[in-house]
């Protein structure tokens, strides 16, 4: 009988040692490790009886970039087919994980084969002035869920 309650007590204890050193620290800190950026995309087209692309050659695509204008590839990038939108001709995205970083522009292009960005639309930015204007986002331990940064591309 000895044995076994020895026995026992000497598998009992490193499950002990787990529960204790596993401890779930309710009071620790809550500090954000990376952000999140989202929004809603409003496509127009230029001329009426334009369509979305829908062509295997056509990708749009909506893309988070480090520089502006771009230069290289983007931070994240996303692509959108005519199924991702709403009714409205409207688009939302989300792009989750973000490294803490000031980001130049979120945009939304067309990559249609043709060498250079084909630019729709940037978040803050006027085809006017080239998309020159665009607003730049930071992520940071802050300031690390942006939302409503919303984009009207006109195609």
């Amino acid at each position: 009988m000895k044995t076994l309650t020895t026995n026992l007590i000497v598998l009992l204890m490193p499950a002990l040692f787990l529960f204790v050193g596993c401890d779930d620290n309710s009071t620790g800190s809550n500090t954000p490790e990376s952000g999140t950026i989202s929004g809603t995309v409003a496509f127009t087209p230029v001329d009426a009886g334009t369509t979305f692309p829908v062509a295997i050659t056509d990708t749009v695509r909506i893309s988070i970039h480090n520089n502006w204008y771009p230069t290289g590839a983007p931070y994240s990038i996303k692509a959108i087919t005519i199924d991702d939108l709403d009714d409205n001709n409207q688009y939302n995205y989300t792009f989750h994980n973000v490294a803490f970083d000031t980001y130049r522009a979120i945009a939304v292009d067309i990559a249609n084969g043709i060498p250079g960005y084909h630019i729709w639309g940037v978040y803050g930015a006027t085809a006017q002035t080239g998309f020159m204007d665009a607003d730049s986002i930071i992520v940071s331990v802050d300031n690390y869920n942006h939302t409503d940064l919303n984009i009207t591309a006109s195609y």
